[in-house]
């Protein structure tokens, strides 16, 4: 399996997680495991923590966060297991 095709296998099973209109999926890992792959995806959702100041207005990228997940596939394509990957 080609890593575009894990990403679109990912991306097709994580979409519904985020209700901005271009989520900017990306592959960051991708480990290949006896039964399949693990891979860890970002997408931007909207930040539920933005900040309410006056000067807020001025910084856009706030609007947004990158969040990652780590998504366990098998050899036959299918989503195995999906979990909370905390990239620090």
């Amino acid at each position: 399996m080609k890593l575009k095709d894990l990403l679109k296998i990912a991306e097709d099973e994580l979409s519904d997680l985020s209700t901005v209109s271009n989520p900017d999926f990306r592959l960051e890992q991708a480990v290949k495991t006896d039964s399949g792959w693990e891979i860890v995806v970002s997408f931007l959702v909207e930040n539920p923590n933005k900040p309410s100041n006056p000067f807020a207005a001025l910084a856009p990228a706030f609007q947004f966060e990158r969040i990652y997940k780590k998504v366990s596939i098998n050899s036959e394509g299918e989503v195995a297991g999906l979990f909370i990957y905390n990239n620090n």
